[in-house]
């Protein structure tokens, strides 16, 4: 299993070092922890939400979430995550 200091968004890119994706401009935005495949951001997009980025520590789970949904996943240890680090990754402005 990759480290999360290895490990990024589904393109291989450091965790929550990508550029931010496109800014919403309607809706609501959803952070997702412990994302695992993706079930919980499935209805959260199929109730009008919009990903900001999942993260969770298991490298299939990941994997499998960027296949079936997208690639806003990030393997990373929740332990090393901020409130900073979740902002800068979602497409918000504050």
């Amino acid at each position: 299993m990759g480290s999360s200091a290895t490990a990024g968004i589904c393109k291989k890119k450091k965790p929550f070092e990508s550029e931010p994706a496109q800014k919403v401009s309607e809706g609501y935005l959803c952070i997702e922890g412990f994302s695992g495949p993706g079930g919980m951001t499935l209805g959260l997009k199929r109730a009008g939400f919009s990903l900001g980025v999942a993260f969770d520590f298991n490298e299939k789970a990941v994997e499998t979430h960027c296949r079936n949904l997208d690639d806003r996943c990030v393997q990373a240890d929740a332990r090393d995550i901020t409130g900073r680090k979740l902002l800068r990754a979602c497409p918000i402005t504050l």
